[in-house]
């Protein structure tokens, strides 16, 4: 069994509106195994404030959640906390299978991001 494992967390990119607490930040999880055959991705989450998905939803409507991670003040530490929480929800038999179960939550490195 594959239990993939966080190795690192960069913030490829912010987003801060005119107000504090308007913000979307692009992080990128380097997520991988410790198996016989070693593997890593990269998996794109966007950390957003409901203020954000206010400013967004006011011109669409409406916004599919994949890939979101939604908090009222940014804090790189929690959202490394909620994405290991996550892991063992994804864990399977092969890297394909624990792959496509990551997917659910973030985008992939190869996935176009319909994301704002």
């Amino acid at each position: 069994m594959i239990i993939p494992k966080l190795y690192d967390l960069f913030i490829l990119e912010e987003e801060w509106g005119k107000y504090e607490k308007d913000f979307k930040v692009t992080v990128e999880a380097f997520i991988g195994s410790n198996g016989k055959e070693e593997h890593e991705e990269v998996f794109t989450f966007y950390v957003v404030s409901p203020t954000y998905l206010d400013v967004v939803t006011a011109k669409s409507s409406v916004e599919v959640g994949r890939g979101l991670i939604i908090m009222k003040d940014f804090n790189i530490g929690v959202v490394e906390t909620q994405i290991t929480r996550l892991l063992p929800h994804c864990s399977g038999d092969t890297w394909e299978k624990v792959s496509m179960l990551l997917n659910r939550y973030g985008y992939g490195e190869y996935e176009k991001h319909p994301f704002l």
